[in-house]
């Protein structure tokens, strides 16, 4: 309930009428702290992410997934609030030796949080486990995506989406069998960029192109990645999944019909 200098990461939850709010309090420590996306369990734990550039000497770490912070200015973080909003049940970081930012996030009926952003860090710091790709790509950011455990102790996977140029994770959604959906925008054209399958292999051009990638249950591929937009530039932003297994994106464009 202490405000951090700065900026500080808040959470809240506005009762069923929307008359008061049944809880509001801050996660942050003695650095900026920026709270970007946020999802739900089904008994009313709230998982939230954002980045950090607060060191674990302020900033609220217990249980994991990473109680150090990495340096460079700003980590992404995880953290799962309780149901009643007393208290954190686990809260960490995810990051290297670069710049971390994550803003989307979603979790499973197991728990399991799933988070995606961006990040200059290269393999040797980043905390790449399984996959999707183990290898930094260059251009400034590469979007990464990464699986917590139920418990908050570990990373079940973590890996790069992305190509020679910039690419951000914006929008994140898990199925019912544990695969990831990820939207964001990037500047890399199919040369580089892992585009398969589709749902458009080609790189439109402009300054950037949505894209939309669905990550296996494993962690080890994409089952397809490719690109929404047209000749200038276009940016997504959020994305659903259905039962069926369909994948819903929004964002922003200006590319004319």
């Amino acid at each position: 309930l202490t405000y951090n200098w700065g900026w500080d990461a808040f959470v809240a939850k506005v009762n069923a009428a929307g008359t008061a709010l049944v809880y509001a309090g801050y996660i942050g420590g003695s650095g900026w702290d920026w709270g970007r996306g946020i999802a739900l369990d089904g008994v009313g734990n709230a998982y939230v992410t954002g980045d950090t550039a607060s060191t674990e000497a302020t900033f609220p770490v217990v249980v994991g997934p990473d109680l150090t912070f990495n340096g460079a200015g700003l980590d992404a973080f995880v953290a799962k609030v309780n149901a009643q909003g007393t208290g954190l049940v686990y809260a960490g970081y995810i990051g290297g030796s670069g710049g971390d930012r994550a803003s989307g996030i979603a979790v499973d009926a197991a728990a399991n949080a799933y988070v995606t952003g961006w990040t200059t860090s290269t393999q040797d710091t980043f905390p790449v486990t399984v996959g999707p790709d183990l290898t930094y790509n260059g251009g400034g950011d590469d979007a990464f995506v990464a699986k917590v455990n139920g418990a908050g102790t570990a990373l079940i996977y973590a890996g790069y989406i992305g190509g020679s140029s910039r690419d951000e994770g914006y929008g994140i959604a898990v199925d019912g069998a544990g695969n990831a959906y990820v939207t964001g925008w990037t500047w890399s054209d199919q040369a580089t960029f892992p585009a398969t399958v589709g749902p458009d292999l080609t790189y439109n051009g402009g300054f950037y192109d949505a894209f939309v990638a669905k990550v296996n249950a494993g962690g080890t591929a994409l089952v397809y990645a490719g690109y929404i937009g047209g000749s200038r530039s276009d940016l997504g932003y959020g994305i659903a999944a259905d039962t069926a297994g369909n994948a819903y994106v929004t964002g922003c464009t200006v590319s004319a019909e």
